[in-house]
């Protein structure tokens, strides 16, 4: 309790809000297809089949990775039951301790208030939120790219060669979350110091070709071990991931060089002035020979540039930068000059006229896409958050703006933002993407004691559709709807009349005349998973009664008859 007490009361208040943020409504909210739909539907496969090494779950073949994340999906399903709370709770908990981290190690080199705006710089941007509000893998990245960091940064400043413990721990944890990345930035920032820090014997000490050997040594097990089970899924792996990656771009996510660079601005929106003063002042430092600001430096460097000239691009790539550009941004608001306050008031206009044309396209989106009554909640409070952010730049301006309180206001103005869009624009979205949600209560309100589900639909193979129809009937068959298979269905239609069948608008036409269908319903929605419209027609096959023995023995006779009389014909 007394350790309680001696925690400052706003830092209490910050935390617990951030802890507000990341896990408020997300067991209200659907899931995101594909790549978090994909992780929920690994981990309860796991648990189903008890496959722990080679993910698998329906149309998720191309989101498989080593299983560490799935794993703790798996752990918190064991704690809070198949929902999508569970297979959001543990990336909500690595993001509020990414956070937590900047906060508590970043106070040994920029001090407590500095370190609490470091915090608060990662804590508002947009892209760290959606890691902390979706089961990605990217959470868990980002608390091991931070605690890495922040190891090595101990170890450099501190000459404590213990720190380097958990940076080769998170090394080696990273490898079983998504492969190589996390080894790749630290090979190439190793590489960056030993060419430009000035102190060569302490890069030299790191051991990397012992200690970073041996942290490959558990995802060397994982590879060994799924090999054994699947050859073929290892060279898919390192075809898919790696050789693949480095060489095209993949599912058409690319982008030109300076992508990276731009959403660095982007998600950063909701206090835009203080990421154009980091990065001044990083360029105006790129020549100072403080060890501490070189390490910070190369930090970014190594987690940003590289990525620029890859041909395939996601924002994920350049995760291993962000913290230390929030480390960068502390440094910058604690030695900024307040005599060069006009860059602050020029900054100040141009973030207010950006803000104002973001809030503007939101609401337009909303009124095209939103339905009316939660359009009419969220607009109100979008409008009071705009206000509120507005009238809180505004006044830190007026008041504040020749001391160093003003960044601390303006981040927490920033948060503001931050949090109407994880806490409201997040629930006002999902009516557009919660379409396999509602196709999936349809099928349970059709036929409630269902023994199976036949997935016919496979437009847009969103993950979320299977895994929601499981949650309400457990057995799913896929079928390929070529001819064969619907001469089979209809073949074998009472076999299938305790079932449900989803089913496409183009299947439902050549269907509804030849299958027998006792009632139907049809679900239309939007796919965020493939940009496309998507409708759904939940199916209840109808019995087919079969004909009497009698008239098909008679039915036997006249055509047996029938095919005499044409040999006689022949013979004549």
């Amino acid at each position: 309790m007394e350790k309680l007490k001696r925690i400052p009361h706003i830092d209490l208040l910050l935390f617990g809000f951030l802890a507000l943020i990341y896990w408020g409504l997300n067991g209200h909210i659907t899931l995101w297809d594909q790549d978090e739909a994909a992780y929920a539907g690994f981990a309860k496969y796991m648990l189903d089949k008890g496959n722990s090494v080679i993910p698998y779950y329906y149309w998720s073949e191309i989101h498989r990775k080593p299983p560490l994340h799935v794993w703790f999906i798996a752990l918190a399903y064991k704690m809070f039951g198949i929902n999508t709370f569970a297979v959001r709770f543990f990336s909500a908990l690595w993001v509020w301790l990414s956070v937590l981290l900047i906060r508590i190690k970043g106070a040994r080199y920029l001090g407590v208030k500095y370190a609490r705006m470091a915090a608060l710089f990662m804590a508002g941007n947009v892209f760290v939120l959606i890691l902390g509000k979706t089961g990605l893998t990217d959470g868990m990245m980002l608390f091991l790219y931070t605690l890495a960091g922040l190891s090595l940064t101990e170890y450099f400043t501190e000459g404590r060669r213990r720190s380097l413990i958990p940076f080769y721990v998170a090394l080696a944890l990273g490898m079983l979350v998504k492969g190589p990345p996390i080894v790749l930035w630290a090979g190439f920032w190793w590489l960056l110091l030993w060419l430009f820090y000035p102190e060569k014997k302490t890069v030299v000490r790191m051991h990397p070709w012992i200690w970073g050997v041996a942290a490959l040594i558990p995802f060397g097990i994982w590879i060994y071990k799924a090999w054994k089970l699947d050859p073929e899924f290892v060279k898919w792996w390192w075809d898919w991931y790696i050789m693949r990656r480095t060489h095209e771009a993949v599912i058409n996510q690319t982008g030109p060089p300076g992508y990276y660079f731009i959403l660095f601005f982007l998600f950063a929106l909701p206090f835009l002035p203080l990421v154009f003063l980091a990065f001044r002042y990083v360029v105006k430092n790129l020549r100072s020979k403080n060890p501490l600001l070189i390490l910070w430096i190369l930090w970014l460097v190594a987690g940003w540039i590289p990525y620029e000239f890859l041909p395939s691009k996601l924002p994920s790539y350049a995760l291993a930068s962000y913290p230390a550009l929030a480390l960068l941004a502390g440094l910058a608001m604690k030695e900024f000059d307040f005599g060069d306050i006009k860059v602050l008031r020029n900054l100040r206009r141009v973030h207010l006229l950006l803000l104002g044309l973001a809030a503007t396209g939101v609401v337009l989106l909303m009124i095209k896409w939103v339905p009316v009554p939660s359009r009419l909640f969220g607009l109100s409070v979008l409008l009071l958050a705009l206000i509120l952010a507005a009238w809180a730049i505004a006044w830190i301006s007026k008041r504040h703006m020749g001391s160093h309180r003003y960044f601390s206001l303006y981040l927490s103005a920033g948060l503001i933002w931050t949090a109407t869009i994880g806490l409201v624009i997040f629930p006002l979205l999902d009516p557009l993407k919660n379409t396999t949600y509602r196709t999936a209560q349809a099928a349970a309100e059709l036929q409630p004691e269902a023994r199976k589900t036949v997935l016919l639909n496979s437009k847009g193979q969103p993950p979320s559709l299977p895994f929601y129809v499981q949650q309400f009937i457990p057995r799913t068959a896929i079928i390929k709807p070529d001819r064969k298979q619907m001469q089979f269905l209809d073949k074998h239609i009472n076999e299938y009349r305790q079932s449900i069948w989803i089913i496409s608008p183009e299947q439902w036409a050549h269907m509804s005349d030849t299958i027998p269908i006792e009632d139907f319903r049809i679900i239309k929605g939007f796919n965020l998973g493939n940009l496309q419209q998507n409708t759904y027609i939940v199916v209840k096959p109808a019995y087919r009664p079969k004909p009497d023995k009698s008239r098909r023995k008679a039915n036997k006779k006249t055509a047996a008859s029938g095919k005499s009389a044409k040999r006689r014909i022949k013979k004549k």
